[in-house]
């Protein structure tokens, strides 16, 4: 999309000082998710001592980046080739909603506790950012003009373009508890999705997964004791 523009073309040649052509040898095969931010809420009812359902709700900023590998000005004669390695970048937010079940399985004189949760999820992700860099001049890679052709210094109409949509999939955890006094706890777990994230291009079912500590404030809808 970028390297098929003349005008962007022109621009790259110059900031890398390149005589002839720039021509792209490698993309990335294996780039990865990390998460830059995370925050939500938590909520349980549990109506016994060890079964519960609960509702949780996190935001979450992802980025991903890699490299690819471009040739400047290739000769045609035995000579090393002059490759350079550029950065490749997408930024995504995400909102999870898992709902399920929660089982505890007491462990030692009820400060102590084992638990296993299952459940749904329903997630909705928008792209923020996609972009590829030259010596720090970023070009993005989401086509905002449509049928248009790039051209500098004109009235281009740049299209709203989203890429997003709602997905769904499964939920599994598990962890320890720990219970310091009837209004406080502690949970340190993990759990796992297996989702999809439906946009266009990436909308199969893919594993993921992480760890949380949990700070729990407990009772706070008074009920007799189970």
């Amino acid at each position: 999309y970028v390297m098929t523009n003349y005008y962007w073309y022109e621009e790259i040649k110059h900031l890398l000082n390149a005589a002839d052509t720039v021509i792209i040898e490698g993309l990335p095969t294996n780039m990865h998710y990390h998460v830059a931010l995370t925050g939500g809420l938590f909520f349980r009812y549990n109506f016994t001592s060890l079964w519960g359902i609960f509702l949780e709700v996190d935001y979450a900023q992802l980025n991903t980046d890699g490299v690819f590998t471009a040739n400047i000005d290739p000769a045609t004669y035995l000579t090393e080739p002059n490759l350079q390695l550029f950065g490749i970048h997408g930024r995504e937010q995400r909102i999870n909603l898992d709902l399920g079940v929660h089982h505890r399985f007491p462990v030692y004189r009820k400060k102590m506790n084992l638990f296993a949760q299952a459940g749904l999820n329903v997630n909705y992700c928008q792209v923020m950012k996609n972009y590829i860099n030259f010596n720090d001049k970023e070009y993005s890679i989401i086509n905002i003009y449509g049928n248009q052709n790039y051209i500098p210094n004109t009235n281009l109409q740049e299209n709203q373009t989203y890429q997003n949509g709602f997905g769904y999939g499964l939920y599994a955890g598990g962890g320890m508890g720990f219970i310091f006094s009837r209004q406080i706890g502690l949970e340190l777990g993990g759990y796992l999705h297996y989702i999809t994230v439906n946009l266009e291009g990436y909308n199969q079912f893919r594993p993921s997964g992480g760890v949380y500590l949990r700070f729990v404030l407990n009772n706070l809808i008074s009920r007799e004791e189970e």
